[in-house]
């Protein structure tokens, strides 16, 4: 399966390997969740990050990251 690369817009070879790069993050706040996990506990939330921005690249671009 071949991509286009999304920093030098060059198409791979077929099995070429892709690699995900995040560019951009937010702070995201888990919510308390009584009873939530298999065995019964509780999961406590707190704050975290989520990816917003991701880019598929190439094994070239990602030497030069």
């Amino acid at each position: 399966m071949t991509f286009r690369c999304d920093s030098c817009n060059k198409v791979s070879e077929p099995g070429d390997s892709a690699h995900r790069v995040v560019t951009e993050y937010r702070n995201h706040q888990h919510p308390y969740r009584p009873s939530a996990n298999r065995d019964g506990s509780d999961d406590l939330g707190g704050n975290g990050q989520q990816v917003v921005k991701e880019k598929l690249i190439c094994s070239d671009c990602l030497e030069l990251a």
